[in-house]
């Protein structure tokens, strides 16, 4: 809060804050300007503030998992903390079986298959990760509407909405690159799915 005071904070400034002082240092210093924000700062205060009691939702959650929800499921991108929450509140929850590190294209052909097949139930969506991605490149389709016409919400989690600059940096330094597509070919993952969701292929709507 000291270092905010009187500074204001924008992307080169806090890439400088993070080089000086450590990214944990800056990190800290970025939420505190979030909850200061008049934009997203009332909506924080009111989330820590005392709970209400959530209305019944006949609806059910639909997890669009992260990359490599299966073999790190403990990064999140399966949708745990989703599902708990939701069988709190007595909301029923269901995973779609995406490949784990598949080309967009394809994870997206299988969403919209799934939803295709699904009952007349409401639905929101949960992306993660690179789900969010795919859900993007369905939502691109003429079929649009159709496969969406059950979902009520959709919130994104964390999701590359918008790619992630990790690719451009793997892309500059060329030895991590061929150690990622060794890795990748070891596991039997899509290299070629990594360029889906560089910054590049994730132009801003």
């Amino acid at each position: 809060a000291d270092w905010l005071a009187g500074r204001p904070l924008d992307a080169p400034g806090l890439r400088h804050l993070a080089q000086e002082r450590g990214l944990d240092f800056a990190t800290a210093v970025l939420y505190h300007a979030i909850r200061q924000s008049p934009r997203h700062g009332p909506l924080i205060e009111q989330l820590e503030g005392p709970g209400q009691s959530a209305p019944a939702l006949d609806v059910e959650f639909v997890i669009v998992p992260g990359a490599f929800y299966r073999e790190k499921p403990e990064t999140g991108a399966d949708g745990r903390i989703i599902k708990e929450s939701a069988f709190r509140l007595g909301i029923t929850t269901v995973t779609v079986p995406l490949h784990s590190f598949g080309a967009v294209e394809e994870n997206a052909a299988l969403l919209a298959n799934w939803l295709s097949q699904r009952g007349e139930r409401p639905m929101v969506l949960v992306s993660h990760s690179k789900g969010t991605t795919e859900i993007r490149h369905l939502l691109g389709r003429p079929d649009a509407p159709v496969l969406f016409s059950r979902v009520r919400a959709w919130i994104d989690l964390s999701g590359l909405f918008l790619g992630t600059p990790i690719i451009d940096w793997l892309r500059r330094h060329r030895i991590n690159w061929w150690l990622v597509r060794l890795l990748f070919w070891w596991k039997g993952f899509a290299f070629a799915a990594l360029d889906d969701i560089g910054r590049d292929a994730c132009p801003a709507w």
